[in-house]
């Protein structure tokens, strides 16, 4: 019989998003998340690193969950996150959408950047899945910027919809929500 080096459970947090480490390509390695306890640093399972890039932004409020281990002969206790949720604010409003502010996208001195440009997935699965709710937030947000928001055939990602392309940096995103679009096209879009 062999000895367990450490005790694993699981953890369930709510809490505020403090800041976030990103390993290479834009994927997020670490999270320090404030919940109402304490201050935890969470490790991001390599499988989910990619699809949570577009909602960590400074103060976003998230549902974390993942395995939590305590080393059992230091005591020392470490946080592996594999599932990460945006906590959905008041998004619908009499049936509008209200996007959240950015101070970059109001700014006038903001340049669009040459071809700037949105393709979006309208395939029934993604348009099901919030794809109509994403489309018309860009819409609003770019209508005023002479950015091109253009709805496309099956991105192949079906499973992960809402699926996007930000043109010209050829970044793709999945499970987009609403209130992720203004910091994406800020990011991507934007001349800062």
């Amino acid at each position: 019989m062999t000895k367990s080096k450490s005790l694993a459970t699981d953890f369930n947090f709510k809490g505020k998003l403090v800041t976030a480490v990103f390993k290479k390509y834009d994927r997020v390695k670490y999270l320090k998340l404030a919940t109402e306890q304490q201050v935890y640093w969470i490790k991001v399972a390599k499988s989910i690193r990619e699809d949570i890039a577009p909602i960590v932004s400074p103060e976003a409020e998230l549902i974390v969950r993942g395995t939590k281990k305590q080393k059992l002969k230091t005591g020392k206790v470490e946080y592996k996150a594999d599932y990460i949720e945006l906590v959905a604010s008041s998004n619908h409003s009499n049936g509008q959408i209200i996007v959240p502010e950015v101070s970059n996208l109001s700014s006038p001195e903001n340049k669009v950047k040459a071809k700037a440009k949105v393709l979006v997935c309208k395939k029934s699965s993604c348009w099901k899945k919030g794809g109509r709710e994403v489309c018309q937030v860009l819409e609003n947000i770019c209508h005023d910027r002479s950015i091109e928001v253009k709805t496309t055939g099956c991105l192949k990602q079906c499973k992960k919809g809402p699926n996007l392309v930000m043109l010209p940096d050829k970044t793709r995103y999945s499970r987009v929500k609403p209130q992720q679009i203004p910091s994406l096209v800020e990011k991507h879009l934007l001349v800062t």
